[in-house]
């Protein structure tokens, strides 16, 4: 049986909003897996994702992802 992800492992900054963080931490952010949010980065559909020593995200940009989900629901 597959390993469930434990976010509380993930160390996420107070000032998430004006740092680029690295998979594991947005996806807590985002309230979802790691790979759920690999695969989101595959089919083009979440986040934009920088390549920087590694996946990035810019939190101000997981923030206006989280807005614009809530907004179609």
């Amino acid at each position: 049986m597959a390993k469930k992800w434990d976010s509380t492992k993930v160390n996420v900054p107070k000032d998430w909003r004006d740092k680029y963080l690295s998979l594991a931490q947005a996806a807590v952010v985002l309230n979802v897996s790691p790979k759920t949010l690999y695969n989101w980065n595959s089919c083009g559909s979440g986040p934009p994702v920088y390549k920087m020593g590694g996946c990035k995200y810019l939190g101000s940009e997981l923030e206006e992802h989280i807005r614009g989900k809530l907004k179609r629901s």
